[in-house]
């Protein structure tokens, strides 16, 4: 969780109450600096935004918090008939790079085979491929294993744990002493001692008669129906926007104090080993204390109980799901001293509910008292 606009990790940028109060001649001066796209302040060209979800002012792609930024662009478009962007990158003045790769002999109990092993410095995880593993006849346990790139774009992989062993092919013993990197000509490759033997690293080449000079060369024009396109859709806005009834988008009071209950009072709690939300109850400003005494539902009670007497599968069935309740802490037995020191107190009914074969308990929140209910 994080805001694009004031750097908070405690909401996002459509909660964000500063961006709310900025005008969108400022939004847009922040956008222009910051190099941003318009639809959803990430730091990309707006051409290349994946953003999916419609604002619910206007029904076009962009975050609702940035429809004033919106209608600024579509009622000053850019100038020109068409817009070309060209990126250039520097020359590269070397040719391929060399990792470590070493010969290895991999072997499990009963298989072996020859192979060819790349070390990576910073790899956390020995990784093999799904031929050499079939081929050695390795099994194990499938898991999810989750790649994250320099671009911190996290990507998940499915794969098996499995345990084999891995030795040089020349069979020099693991203990050997490591000798120190001996270096080549400026621009060439280095040599690196390891444990499973020799290895070379770095670019190939170590002179300018065996570089090559390499360039990307990007253009991307864009063709002028885009710019026809985009001004009858601005057409179509102006046609539809006057006669829009904003009171569709505006909440109302209750509303918006439930909402500000939900973003100042939700907190996250820790229920066995998981993160969980904990939100309060919404309740009107100014309500009244709910007050009840056990005499209001007794009845309830007793007819429940007469039911369970002549059906002891249920009756056990509804004592387990009281248990599920006391044991994840969803409630709590009370001792009488408790419930007298309580400044409210509100008994609810309950009954088991068999549908398809499944059992739950359901408590009767919409149960009255003196003309009085929880859901009021």
């Amino acid at each position: 969780m994080h805001c694009l606009f004031c750097d908070s990790k405690e909401h996002y940028i459509s909660r964000c109450r500063n961006i709310k109060e900025q005008s969108a001649a400022d939004l847009e001066k922040w956008i222009a600096e910051g190099r941003c796209c318009w639809k959803c302040a990430r730091a990309h060209a707006p051409e290349s935004c994946n953003l999916k979800k419609p604002c619910g002012d206007c029904g076009d792609i962009h975050l609702q918090v940035l429809h004033g930024v919106a209608q600024r662009r579509s009622i000053n478009p850019q100038s020109g008939a068409s817009e070309s962007r060209v990126y250039l990158t520097p020359s590269i003045a070397s040719s391929k790079v060399l990792l470590k790769v070493v010969p290895v002999l991999l072997h499990n109990d009963s298989d072996s085979m020859e192979t060819f092993a790349v070390l990576d410095d910073g790899a956390q995880r020995t990784m093999i491929l799904t031929a050499a593993a079939q081929q050695l006849q390795l099994t194990g346990e499938c898991e999810t294993v989750a790649l994250r790139t320099v671009r911190t774009d996290l990507t998940h992989l499915r794969g098996s744990k499995v345990s084999f062993e891995i030795s040089p092919k020349d069979h020099v013993h693991l203990i050997t002493a490591t000798k120190p990197v001996r270096k080549g000509a400026n621009g060439g490759p280095i040599t690196i001692h390891t444990a499973l033997g020799w290895a070379l690293q770095g670019a190939e080449g170590c002179g300018p008669e065996q570089t090559t000079v390499q360039q990307c060369l990007f253009s991307s024009v864009a063709s002028p129906d885009d710019l026809l396109y985009r001004n009858v859709e601005r057409l179509w806005q102006l046609d539809v926007l006057p006669f829009r009834n904003e009171k569709m988008v505006v909440r109302s009071r209750e509303d918006q104090e439930a909402m500000n209950i939900l973003e100042t009072k939700t907190r996250r709690v820790n229920v066995e080993g998981s993160q969980r939300y904990a939100t309060p109850l919404l309740r009107k400003t100014g309500a009244p204390k709910l007050n009840s005494f056990t005499h209001s539902v007794i009845a309830h009670l007793r007819a429940t109980e007469k039911r369970l007497k002549k059906d002891p599968e249920k009756a056990a069935i509804y004592s387990a799901e009281i248990g599920k309740l006391l044991q994840a802490g969803y409630v709590k037995k009370l001792l009488p001293m408790e419930v007298d020191q309580s400044a409210e107190a509100w008994y609810l009914p309950h009954h088991l509910v068999c549908h398809n074969n499944k059992s739950r308990l359901v408590f009767n929140c919409s149960f009255r008292h003196q003309g009085a209910s929880m859901n009021d």
